[in-house]
């Protein structure tokens, strides 16, 4: 299937991502705790000991083909998004955060397919533009899940296909611990896999393909599913 470019907005320039609508109040928190991090996220050692890992996962599930329009919801700096152009795909990238926006422009200059500063509540992408999708790590920001993840069906053409990794069920003592000492505590708390996977099916997915990964202490339920 052949997609017009001019369905997929970008930035003008890689230094000023599209403009986002308005944000309600936990989003706004959200976007600005993201933007604290950006110019230091890359340097964490959670990026070699967690999300690295979490990202090998990902592009085993999703097996991209050369050529195919894959988006990235949540994309933060583009590391996912990179990696995923390497293999020649055509990467458009989503996040919220306009500074961690930046900082994946500043490493796909020439090789992403655009940046858009937007919420995966409201995608501004048309029906069906994308053969692919795939979000690491950030359902469990999203204010609203369930639209999240139907804007994912949206974006996405019949036949296409989604990979979504999340963090998953939190017991009832680390969920606590979190809440006391951890200052974004707005967040959901974790997911089990049937959970996931009842997201995907409401919005129209099916086939869903699911495995859980235990890194540092953490349960990541990785999830595949077909348009």
């Amino acid at each position: 299937m052949t997609v017009q470019k001019a369905r997929c907005r970008a930035p003008r320039s890689p230094t000023r991502p599209a403009s986002i609508g308005p944000l309600d109040t936990q989003q706004q928190r959200e976007r600005q705790r993201w933007d604290d991090w950006a110019p230091t996220y890359d340097r964490s050692w959670f990026q070699r000991g967690f999300f690295r890992k979490v990202h090998d996962g990902v592009l085993e599930a999703l097996s991209p083909a050369k050529g195919e329009r894959i988006l990235d919801v949540g994309c933060g700096t583009g590391n996912l998004a990179m990696r995923i152009a390497g293999q020649g795909a055509r990467v458009a990238g989503a996040d919220a955060a306009p500074a961690m926006l930046l900082e994946a422009a500043s490493k796909g200059r020439g090789r992403l397919l655009g940046l858009v500063a937007a919420v995966a509540e409201q995608l501004p992408f048309a029906e069906g533009a994308f053969d692919a999708a795939v979000t690491v790590m950030s359902a469990h920001h999203w204010v609203d899940p369930k639209a999240g993840v139907g804007e994912l069906a949206r974006v996405l053409h019949p036949g296409g296909r989604v990979v979504l990794a999340d963090i998953g069920r939190l017991g009832p003592l680390v969920d606590l611990l979190r809440r006391v000492f951890v200052a974004n505590t707005e967040h959901h708390s974790g997911w089990t896999p049937a959970e996931l996977a009842a997201l995907l099916y409401m919005a129209g997915f099916r086939n869903a393909r699911m495995r859980t990964m235990r890194l540092l202490g953490t349960n990541v339920v990785l999830i595949a599913a077909d348009r």
